[in-house]
């Protein structure tokens, strides 16, 4: 089931090793317009990732993890991927079969991710057993959920209107196959799948996920006396650093020589006064990815930047401009918008963050607490 890859975004975060890019095709750093901290995986100009990359491309281990093969030698890897296992029984829920298939059609999406992080084969193979565990608590889970659904029918004959359905499925295919119905059948075939298995599939997701939205519809609101407590009790959730809110333009030095001479006398004649006038020069002339927001890269810390730009950023008072940075082969002019002091965040400015935090927590609480109660209700036996 593919809303599985979203509940294990956070599982796999913490494995996860951004590089930087040459500083000729720069990343920008997180912007926030509401003054919340800002935190970026690199530094600008970025850094060259060829020592990095190479460092990861040690642990890309040969090996071929497609659905139905076993990966290696059947005595180390997880048994999930022991050969023969592909046709049999993982669990048994109710009256409801999850065979070894439909769990590695769970896990094979996150297999190379895996492959690139683990530091060894045998890495590896607990990070592959890990997961495999977590895809089959999810699959049971998503069987139960159903299930109950499925009782809720019975009981009250509830039904999710035919209509609503067809809609969700038009929907789908026109984010994901543009409208093309061709194409979106071609795929059905490529995975084995008919339509009207396909259809079935879609009404259970709509169906758990609207079990799902029961239980979170059944939290109470969070009361601001939560709120306020909570910002009391987690102040360094709430800390900002130094920043600036900035405007840059990126040029390469030796291409754009002329362009550099250029902007540094039309700064230096003091034509430009006004964030808005900076703006419209770096749509004109920026290389890096802000040159559409006219070069707007949001508020920035110290630590986003390299030494020698955080030092002329930050120098600058609201309204005032660099004259060009040269950082290797890249030159750089800064306009700084607005600057904040490090402290503590005003509780206005962080309370929607908290009422969501506190009201995610409950529902997540809540939800487990619900699936809780239906394992021990269920007839449950795993064979994985």
């Amino acid at each position: 089931m593919k809303s599985f890859i979203y509940l294990l975004i956070g599982f796999l975060a913490a494995w996860t090793h951004l590089f930087a890019e040459d500083t000729s095709d720069q990343q920008a750093p997180a912007a926030d317009k509401t003054g919340a901290q800002t935190t970026t995986s690199s530094q600008i100009p970025l850094v060259s990732s060829d020592a990095t990359s190479a460092e990861a491309d040690k642990n890309n281990f040969d090996i071929d993890f497609s659905q139905s093969q076993n990966p290696g030698n059947d005595n180390t890897l997880p048994r999930l991927w022991e050969q023969g296992n592909a046709g049999g029984i993982a669990a048994v829920v109710e009256d409801q079969i999850i065979t070894i298939e439909e769990l590695r059609k769970e896990v094979a999406p996150f297999v190379q991710q895996l492959q690139r992080e683990a530091r060894s084969p045998e890495d590896f193979n607990r990070r592959l057993e890990n997961l495999s565990q977590q895809a089959m608590r999810y699959l049971v889970d998503e069987a139960l959920v159903l299930n109950s659904f499925k009782d809720k029918q019975e009981k009250t004959k509830f039904k999710i209107p035919q209509s609503y359905i067809d809609s969700q499925i038009d929907q789908y295919i026109a984010s994901k196959f543009n409208n093309d119905r061709k194409a979106f059948i071609a795929s059905l075939k490529a995975q084995g799948k008919t339509q009207r298995q396909f259809e079935q599939e879609f009404e259970d997701q709509i169906a758990i996920s609207y079990m799902r939205g029961q239980i979170q519809k059944s939290q109470a609101e969070i009361s601001p006396e939560k709120i306020e407590q909570f910002y009391r009790d987690h102040p360094q959730l709430f800390r900002q650093e130094d920043a600036v809110d900035m405007y840059m333009i990126t040029l390469k030095t030796e291409q754009d020589t002329e362009t550099i001479k250029v902007l540094e006398t039309t700064f230096k004649e003091g034509k430009v006064q006004t964030g808005e006038q900076f703006q419209k020069l770096a749509r004109k002339h920026s290389r890096d990815e802000k040159r559409k927001d006219g070069g707007d890269w949001g508020w920035v810390s110290k630590e986003d930047l390299r030494g020698e730009i955080a030092d002329r950023a930050f120098a600058l008072k609201p309204g005032e401009h660099t004259g060009p940075i040269v950082v290797g082969k890249s030159t750089f002019f800064i306009f700084v918008k607005d600057k904040r002091k490090a402290g503590t965040k005003d509780l206005e400015l962080v309370r929607s963050n908290i009422e969501d935090m506190l009201s995610n927590q409950l529902s997540q609480q809540a939800q487990e607490r619900w699936l809780e109660g239906l394992r021990k209700k269920a007839y449950i036996k795993y064979y994985y």
